[in-house]
């Protein structure tokens, strides 16, 4: 399963210049950080990095499911 996040990230495949084909350790972008700090008490509180799947990985899947969740997402799922 994969979340589709407000700027367009899948999996916490932030946008790049390039994106590696295995797994790999990505930086959070702040305004992620920032939406998920209600969640985690506070922003200190956010991981500043996440374990992600590569582009590789997602597009060898047999079976995707694609999560948008909240309102506040309905306008990057359009554009998607």
């Amino acid at each position: 399963m994969m979340e589709i996040g407000i700027n367009g990230y899948i999996c916490f495949i932030e946008p790049a210049r390039s994106i590696p084909a295995a797994c790999y350790v990505t930086e959070i972008a702040e305004v992620n950080r920032e939406l998920y700090a209600k969640d985690f008490g506070s922003l200190n509180d956010v991981p500043t990095h996440a374990i992600t799947f590569g582009l590789g990985t997602v597009l060898s899947s047999r079976e995707l499911c694609l999560v948008a969740v909240g309102r506040h997402k309905a306008d990057i799922v359009a554009t998607a």
